[in-house]
């Protein structure tokens, strides 16, 4: 069945949304939580994600919803296309990508810290499809600035990575040696998995810093946003 309610106006509601928050009545925060809540409704107005919203405006919430998924279903292909292609390997192409999921993180914390605001979703299986999309297009683009960095860096006696083809220390391959585009996209989703295999394993320490950073947004996104979705599933808040 067809949705017929139309789209809220994107700039006034986020600015009542705002004003709520600053006001600080309806399920006060303090602290923290408070300065979370402010700062993401106040960025909200400059994502890419907004404007999305804010151009349809005054349709129907089902085309909106379908501009919603379109968008992050082109954000996922445009990443990985890029990486596939090479564009990854400059620094330019890297920076709008991650601009691209920084958008994508943001609205993600957002359906957790300003949920609050919001009216109750159309569908919660939608929404754990949609955070699905948004987990892989994060692995993606960690796997994009792997392969910029990979690239950027001269081959010397010291290479970014280490790949490994057995257990036995003389399969090494420790210089003159780029990751191919698969390998960074395999290096970067074993990464979120927290799996280590050993196969490919960094040995630059700015990319062990990334490494870390990766591991720490998966996982929140697994326990914090998943177990989220799935938990009001687990209590029957289904729709068909």
């Amino acid at each position: 069945m067809s949705e017929t309610r139309e789209s809220k106006p994107f700039f006034e509601t986020n600015w009542n949304y705002l004003l709520t928050i600053c006001q600080n009545k309806h399920k006060p925060a303090f602290g923290l939580q408070w300065l979370v809540r402010f700062l993401l409704q106040v960025t909200a107005f400059f994502c890419l994600d907004s404007m999305v919203k804010t151009a349809t405006d005054g349709l129907s919430v089902w085309v909106r919803r379908v501009a919603i998924e379109c968008y992050a279903v082109s954000k996922l292909v445009l990443i990985y296309y890029s990486i596939q292609k090479g564009f990854t390997t400059d620094g330019a192409v890297v920076w709008i990508l991650i601009y691209l999921s920084v958008d994508t993180l943001h609205a993600l914390l957002s359906g957790i810290f300003l949920r609050y605001l919001w009216s109750d979703p159309l569908s919660y299986k939608r929404n754990f499809i949609l955070a699905f999309l948004n987990y892989m297009e994060i692995v993606l683009c960690f796997a994009a600035i792997y392969n910029y960095y990979d690239y950027a860096k001269p081959l010397c006696k010291e290479s970014v990575f280490i790949v490994s083809d057995g257990l036995k220390p003389e399969n090494l391959k420790i210089k003159d040696f780029h990751l191919g585009p698969n390998q960074v996209i395999y290096f970067s989703f074993v990464t979120a998995a927290t799996i280590g295999y050993g196969d490919i394993s960094p040995r630059d320490e700015f990319v062990q810093k990334i490494v870390i950073t990766e591991i720490m947004v998966t996982l929140a996104l697994v326990v914090i946003i998943f177990g989220n979705i799935v938990g009001k599933l687990d209590r029957g808040v289904l729709d068909e």
